[in-house]
């Protein structure tokens, strides 16, 4: 048994269809007469070859998917594709080595070798990876005891082993936990805007530029009486007006 929280949805859901079919045209053929029990064998064949095609069919969608991301995607963002895939396969034996997955010492599994001892069952989080120009944002479930302080004091651990400059972790809703890991630095970049000489959509708040993990920064300046600009010279405070 894999320490795995379950089978790929692509292959269960295949057999699940099988199953199903399997099931209703035998369940068919069991409570009609011996002389129909040929058009019910050729219904369970017709319903096992339809949810085997439609099987196909999902897993051709996702593969044209993935290619048609692949040839938009820019240099930077097929870095942090390549990146995700390497992070997903290697996500088993990486969250076991940073202590980021649990033992379950009510649910035995056969222990590896010969004999008959077991072990206890690894639960292994859940991760869903997406990829920008700068990295990764990676979704994971949270275990008992593996709660949003767990990840932080992983943080930098994580950074290593992904290749990335920095790792930060954020929890908005209960049950998951967000990290953004950046493979470059977005604050020794140059920040490009091009106004586009409309107005601007709402004046309440201004977008300042982006942090360190290429997130846009906004500035609020509803019922401000004033702001001021202070720097060193050269520091960018024209830029930020003109901008």
């Amino acid at each position: 048994m894999r320490d795995r929280p379950g089978p790929g949805t692509d292959n269960g859901f295949k057999v699940l269809v099988l199953v199903v079919g399997a099931v209703v045209g035998g369940g068919w053929v069991l409570h009609h007469p011996p002389a129909t029990m040929m058009a019910g064998v050729g219904i369970a064949i017709l319903i096992g070859i339809g949810g085997a095609s439609l099987a196909l069919l999902i897993f051709l969608v996702v593969v044209f998917a993935k290619i048609a991301r692949w040839l938009r995607a820019d240099g930077e963002t097929r870095k942090s594709l390549r990146q995700a895939r390497q992070i997903q396969k290697g996500w088993p034996r990486l969250s076991r080595q940073l202590g980021l997955a649990t033992a379950d010492p009510d649910h035995l599994v056969p222990a590896a070798g010969p004999g008959t001892r077991t072990r206890p069952f690894i639960w292994t989080p859940q991760i869903k990876v997406r990829a920008d120009a700068y990295g990764v944002v990676v979704t994971a479930a949270t275990l008992p005891r593996l709660h949003r302080g767990v990840w932080v004091k992983a943080a930098d651990d994580l950074a290593n082993a992904w290749g990335c400059v920095r790792v930060a972790v954020s929890q908005d809703r209960p049950g998951w936990v967000t990290l953004r890991a950046v493979r470059r630095d977005p604050l020794t970049e140059a920040y490009r805007y091009a106004p586009t000489g409309h107005p601007p959509a709402e004046l309440e708040r201004w977008m300042m530029g982006r942090d360190e993990y290429s997130a846009d920064v906004w500035v609020r300046l509803a019922d401000v009486p004033g702001i001021c600009i202070a720097g060193l010279p050269g520091y960018g405070k024209t830029s930020l007006v003109n901008s």
